[in-house]
């Protein structure tokens, strides 16, 4: 009221303006006036001026690949048509990462290998039937959660990793209950980022130092046609947000987001990662 007093004056003003005396002098409102409207803008002049500050800020975290708790004893399936690499190629691969030779070769070929070596003669090395094992699972078998993942990695990935030999790898990353590397997804609303869940990436095609360390990762989303409008947001935050802040905080294009749709051609989504594969990891 002390407040409303100090104005007393141009109220008054107001007031007179807005109201007349009738014939029997009483006062009435106006009413060519919009009473309801004045009320409520002279309570405004009353409410104390507010602003906010928005602060954003970047929180560094870490990721693994694989969550190692959750892996188990190996099983078998009855249906192995999600998972890939097939039960007998996961048992020849484990067999050439425990020991390659010995575990190829029958006894009886060990032994005559080894008179061979005392007789001087050169022995070759065995053939690795799988080479792509030593750029990609990093477990075994993948479960594939749709036919273009599947697809897209065995014809498409596998055949264009080995032009590139041991330079680059790939890693399936889509299955949530296995993977850390999630990334939580915001999207900008005015002047606030409103967060709107997290986001699994499908494949992980990465270059590494010569330290082992890696260096540069392309991050690769295969998604159906059906599936593209929910994933709008989260593909406008991966390619704007996500990767300029964390190009920028490493002070170099360390990540680069791809994203491939089936209504695009199996040609189309290849010519589009040898593309990529050549424009960032410069090779």
């Amino acid at each position: 009221m002390g407040c409303l007093k100090e104005h007393e004056p141009i109220l008054k003003k107001i007031f007179e303006r807005i109201t007349f005396k009738d014939e029997t002098g009483n006062t009435r409102y106006d009413n060519r006036y919009d009473h309801e409207n004045i009320r409520s803008l002279i309570r405004k002049a009353f409410v104390p001026k507010r602003d906010f500050l928005v602060k954003e800020e970047v929180v560094p975290c870490e990721a693994s690949l694989l969550q190692i708790e959750k892996l188990v004893s190996p099983i078998s399936v009855q249906d192995d048509k999600p998972f890939f690499p097939s039960q007998d190629i996961v048992k020849t691969i484990v067999d050439w990462d425990t020991n390659a030779q010995n575990k190829v070769l029958s006894p009886e070929e060990l032994a005559l290998i080894e008179k061979m070596k005392k007789m001087g003669y050169p022995i070759p090395e065995p053939t690795d039937p799988h080479p792509e094992r030593k750029q990609t699972y990093h477990y075994l078998p993948y479960r594939f959660d749709s036919g273009l993942e599947r697809e897209f990695f065995k014809d498409s990935v596998l055949p264009i990793l080995g032009e590139y030999k041991s330079q680059l790898e790939i890693y399936f990353n889509g299955d949530d209950t296995l993977t850390d590397f999630k990334i939580d997804c915001y999207k900008q609303s005015g002047r606030e980022w409103r967060y709107i869940g997290k986001y699994v990436p499908d494949f992980l095609l990465l270059k590494r130092n010569g330290d082992g360390s890696i260096h540069r990762i392309i991050i690769i989303e295969t998604k159906g046609e059906g599936f593209a409008a929910k994933f709008a947001d989260r593909r406008q935050f991966m390619e704007t947000e996500f990767i300029s802040k964390n190009n920028e905080c490493f002070g170099y294009e360390r990540f680069r987001f791809l994203y491939l749709e089936d209504t695009l051609t199996k040609e189309e989504r290849e010519k589009k990662t040898i593309k990529a594969i050549k424009d960032f990891f410069n090779i």
